[in-house]
């Protein structure tokens, strides 16, 4: 029998992920290039270092710019990631956060938050984060 855990390969397959960078990002390209995938890491942060450490660890990465919440610079990277990448065959939007103005505290109860800081969560977070990638 083969190994059963065969199966489970990400061999021959390209991961995208949005928000790479971030916490989380990083540690499911991590968990999908430890799989066998290829990793584009995408986010409006610097990805060198991280680039760095999927590489030491023998997994096959690129950084990428991307701010989720410009359509032009989503379709900019997603181009530059089929070029040099060929193809994508996974997608995680790992991009999101939240915003000081947009968080509640005992001075600021949920219905005081100005609307502002919650529209902005609420772009990037569903929006930026889910949306406009996919």
């Amino acid at each position: 029998m083969e190994n059963f855990l065969d199966i489970f390969s990400l061999s021959k397959k390209t991961a995208v992920i949005t928000g790479g960078a971030g916490i989380l990002g990083r540690d499911m390209a991590f968990t999908l290039g430890r799989a066998g995938a290829k990793v584009a890491i995408c986010d409006i942060a610097d990805t060198g270092d991280l680039i760095d450490d999927l590489k030491e660890k023998g997994i096959d990465a690129k950084g990428y710019y991307i701010d989720v919440l410009k359509k032009d610079e989503i379709v900019k990277c997603h181009d530059k990631v089929l070029s040099d990448l060929k193809k994508i065959d996974i997608l995680i939007s790992a991009a999101g956060g939240n915003l000081k103005t947009a968080t509640t505290s005992e001075e600021t109860p949920f219905f005081s938050l100005p609307l502002e800081g919650l529209e902005k969560v609420i772009a990037l977070n569903l929006y930026g984060g889910a949306i406009l990638p996919a």
